[in-house]
């Protein structure tokens, strides 16, 4: 006689049928092997407050790492600080249309950076 199938599905195939059930855009970014958005903006802000403390917080402020090439401005923006070897928030404010023009960001996330 063939043996009765077990009464409970393996935890691992539960889990595989519930993924494919679930629409992927519900899932995590992250889980799905990127960033979500707001993940992204975190990560770059903590880049930035590596540089120099503050700024981070700054930028999100501003809005200006909500734009899809804002990694290459970011990226931009820390060599400009590391090769004037900027370590305070006010000494970026005295010279953040410079940086801001160097990194090639758009006039308006530009003028925001400023305001902040």
């Amino acid at each position: 006689a063939a043996a009765a199938a077990p009464a409970e599905v393996p935890a691992a195939a539960a889990a595989v049928a519930a993924a494919q059930a679930e629409p992927p855009y519900t899932r995590p970014q992250r889980e799905m092997g990127r960033p979500s958005a707001s993940e992204e903006i975190e990560d770059l802000a903590a880049e930035l407050d590596l540089a120099i403390p503050g700024l981070g917080e700054v930028a999100t402020k501003a809005k200006v790492l909500h734009f899809p090439n804002s990694p290459e401005h970011v990226k931009q923006v820390l060599a400009w600080i590391a090769e004037h070897e900027l370590a305070e928030l006010e000494e970026l404010a005295e010279v953040v249309e410079n940086v801001t023009g160097f990194a090639g960001m758009p006039e308006l996330p530009s003028k925001r950076f400023l305001r902040e």
